[in-house]
């Protein structure tokens, strides 16, 4: 809690809301089990002035050895109106992008960019080449609008046989007054953004369309008591419900008690 109560955010603690909390365990560390000795770091990632208040964010790690193995991310917001935009910033740690350089002319666009800086001068960039984009973002508010400062800073792979990342470029770009994110922008232009859900076109049900009865739970290898039980038919998709008396008695033909 110490990470939302700086003295550079100016917020009265009695308007102080919870807006979210999340956890998420690293694909790369090992679970947690009993006898692990852990410690935890957190660190804000972002305030952020809107119309409802002022928004902190707060990303935290559970460390094991000094390595990450769960995160944690939290949000927070103070009523009011605020102003201080010089006191607000984001970091933003961007979603993998995978750009497909389909020709020459879109390996020359790439390379135009002052921000891009190819490592292996021997194996020039070349047609056909697929890249995997790493990058964060580190973004001061001037107003509500624009940046008084931005950098983008982050790593650029491909994949070998194994399906592993090798660097073979790096990004760097800072500046001041910026209206947008011009690293971002091109990703989003040319690339694919990694792990977005994907919307189905057409909704479906889940539901089959056979009934299924839904059996609460059992207390000491018996059903609970009638008077405890939430019973539910559910009938081609839609939940229907019924009295107890009702589902007492559909209970005794089904079950026999």
């Amino acid at each position: 809690m110490r990470a939302i109560f700086p003295e550079s955010i100016d917020g009265d603690l009695l308007k102080l809301v919870h807006l979210s909390n999340g956890f998420r365990a690293l694909p790369s560390a090992r679970p947690l089990k009993a006898g692990d000795v852990c410690r935890a770091e957190a660190r804000i990632v972002s305030v952020i002035n809107s119309d409802s208040g002022k928004t902190v964010k707060v990303r935290g790690n559970v460390l094991r050895d000094g390595q990450p193995v769960i995160e944690v991310n939290s949000s927070f917001l103070y009523r009011g109106r605020f102003t201080d935009y010089p006191n607000t910033f984001e970091i933003v740690d961007e979603p993998e992008y995978i750009v497909s350089l389909a020709d020459a002319a879109a390996v020359g666009v790439l390379q135009s960019k002052e921000w891009f800086d190819w490592e292996n001068d021997a194996k020039p960039l070349l047609p056909g080449t697929h890249l995997v984009f790493h990058v964060q973002s580190v973004l001061v508010y001037k107003d509500k609008s624009s940046y008084s400062s931005i950098a983008v800073t982050g790593r650029v792979f491909v994949r070998d046989q194994l399906k592993s990342l090798i660097p073979v470029a790096t990004v760097d770009y800072s500046n001041g007054v910026s209206v947008g994110n011009p690293v971002v922008a091109y990703l989003q232009r040319h690339g694919q953004e990694q792990g977005k859900p994907a919307l189905f076109e057409t909704p479906y049900s889940l539901m089959s369309m056979l009934p299924f009865l839904v059996q609460s739970p059992m207390a000491c290898g018996h059903p609970l008591p009638h008077a405890n039980m939430w019973r539910l038919l559910l009938l081609k998709g839609s939940r229907t419900e019924f009295s107890r008396e009702s589902l007492n008695h559909l209970w005794s033909i089904l079950f026999g008690y």
